[in-house]
């Protein structure tokens, strides 16, 4: 034996395929341990405020106080919808151990740290199964672990983590070869997928993908391993449907759009269709050397931002390549229905490229599957597989070195103290029963926790912004009594008297204003009719 072969596991005919040793167990336990602490470190002992992290802390603290699954901190408190409530489900356990948010921030960041290191110790775990030795397996799982875009997830409260878990308890029985019965693999494999299309809306897509397999399977005579594999999805889906079509209060366009589960996620598809049909923006990141310049152009040279998207979209690609490659050369039954998921599940993602962020967030749960495929792809090879972990190696010191570089913890707090300004306001010049517009991209969490107010859309909201839970046109009809906005950002023209400015932070980084009722009455009814 060489020494590629003693430090990066021998040649695929000389080794015995998922060998697992007390060494694994150790390294298990180093890394769980190890990435836990990390992931406590660098998040910020306050949770940071984005849209998604609202929407799934309304929702665990709604489900924690027996109301359901709905924004709790908004007037009428309506459904949640487009957003599963499984990873809120999760939340609202430290909920029910420590009521009260922000005051139970350490207690959500502590079981995020933990869940993100679970994911990848079971990645770890999986990557051994299937065949991958022991130093590439933990030089790929730093590597993943490290990703910032793994951190962000991570920090943010971001239901990747649990998503990951759910997707790589389903590869387990299959990398294990235990329990012996197809069958009990199959239905393990379905409970966990279903678990995971309740946590994330992407995982539609296996639904998609699985009936073509259990239909396979009835021809072969397995209808019992396709009933394990379809059922749990399939009841996990109806009641997900079943509870976002109840007791939504808002008006029929938030029910239409954010309001439902399949329905909502196929209309967000559907709108990007509509924009690729047209050749915007889906073609300057196709054929980026021929359409994106043209947009640069148009959208005042934002270079760096575009940029962003082709990188991020053209990884997606390489991934989505490599996933199409491994499944038309696989001769293992099972490793072919994983790739399968794979790719419908890729290419859902790329139907949905809204924000920046998603191709590099989404694309997280293709990354052992791919660590995979590629060491599979090089394992003949000592050159290439010393290249392979020469590459992960630096990229994750690349990660840490980013890492400790852009470690905005103090800034966050800073900014948080901003609010606890803003929320003490609120709480001591405001009545319980005033509505406070606020747009999704604020703070919403922290001054609601704080200030006990309710909030409503607020219709000068961010334009950006696309995960409000109302459209700001569609919420003007429930009138604000004030409204909370962040000075940087850009805001619609309003006719003079509508606002009058009551309170500005410290930093006049956030600001609270008095909202006329009369001039708002009629500044309303002026936009209803011109939405006609």
């Amino acid at each position: 034996m060489n020494s590629a072969d003693r430090i990066l596991g021998p040649r695929e005919e000389d080794r015995t395929p998922g060998t697992w040793t007390v060494g694994d167990w150790r390294i298990l336990v180093l890394l769980l341990g190890g990435l836990s602490a990390i992931y406590h470190w660098v998040t910020p002992s306050e949770v940071v405020h984005t849209c998604d992290p609202a929407v799934y802390l309304s929702g665990a603290e709604s489900l924690s106080q027996g109301h359901g699954y709905g924004f709790v901190g908004w007037v009428d408190e309506p459904r949640i919808g487009l957003y599963p409530p499984g990873h809120s489900f999760a939340l609202s356990w430290i909920w029910r151990l420590r009521p009260g948010f922000p005051d139970n921030a350490g207690y959500l960041v502590g079981w995020m740290s933990w869940l993100g290191a679970a994911s990848m110790t079971l990645a770890f775990a999986v990557l051994r199964r299937f065949g991958v030795p022991r130093v590439p397996a933990v030089i790929g799982v730093v590597f993943m672990g490290t990703a910032p875009v793994w951190l962000a997830t991570i920090k943010a409260l971001g239901s990747e983590p649990q998503f990951l878990l759910l997707c790589l308890l389903a590869m387990l029985p299959w990398a294990m070869g235990r329990p012996n019965s197809f069958a009990a693999r199959c239905w393990i494999s379905g409970v966990a997928l279903g678990f995971a299309y309740l946590t994330r809306s992407a995982a539609q897509s296996f639904g998609l993908a699985l009936v073509p397999v259990a239909i396979w399977l009835v021809c072969r005579r397995k209808a019992v391993a396709a009933t394990g594999l379809l059922a749990p999805l399939a009841a996990c889906a109806a009641f997900w449907q079943w509870l976002s079509s109840t007791g939504i209060r808002y008006p029929e366009i938030f029910k239409a759009h954010m309001g439902g589960s399949v329905a909502a996620y196929l209309h967000v598809v559907k709108g990007n269709l509509g924009e690729i049909a047209l050749g915007l923006p889906f073609w300057r990141l196709v054929c980026p050397y021929i359409g994106f310049l043209p947009g640069i152009a148009r959208r005042f040279g934002a270079l760096p931002g575009t940029l962003v998207w082709v990188v991020s979209f053209g990884l997606f690609v390489v991934f989505m390549a490599i996933l199409v490659k491994a499944a038309l050369r696989e001769r293992r039954q099972f490793v072919r229905v994983m790739l399968w998921l794979a790719i419908v599940y890729a290419a859902q993602v790329a139907m949905l490229p809204v924000q920046p962020d998603h191709f590099g967030r989404f694309g997280l749960p293709l990354y052992p599957l791919v660590i995979l495929l590629v060491w599979q792809g090089v394992r003949h090879s000592s050159t290439q597989k010393w290249l392979l972990c020469g590459f992960l190696a630096f990229s994750a010191v690349l990660n840490v070195a980013y890492l400790v570089r852009m470690d905005d913890r103090v800034a966050q707090r800073r900014a948080l103290a901003e609010v606890r300004e803003a929320a003490d306001w609120l709480r001591a010049n405001t009545r319980p029963d005033d509505a406070i517009g606020m747009a999704w991209g604020m703070p919403f969490a922290h001054v609601h926790g704080w200030s006990g107010r309710r909030f409503i859309a607020d219709y000068l909201g961010n334009p950006y912004e696309s995960g409000e839970p109302v459209r700001h046109r569609q919420q003007r009809r429930l009138p604000p009594q004030y409204l909370f906005v962040d000075s940087r950002a850009p805001r619609e023209e309003v006719p003079r008297g509508l606002l009058s400015l009551r309170f500005a932070t410290s930093q006049d980084r956030f600001r609270i204003y008095r909202v006329d009722p009369t001039v708002d009455a009629a500044y309303r009814a002026e936009i209803r009719s011109r939405d006609r």
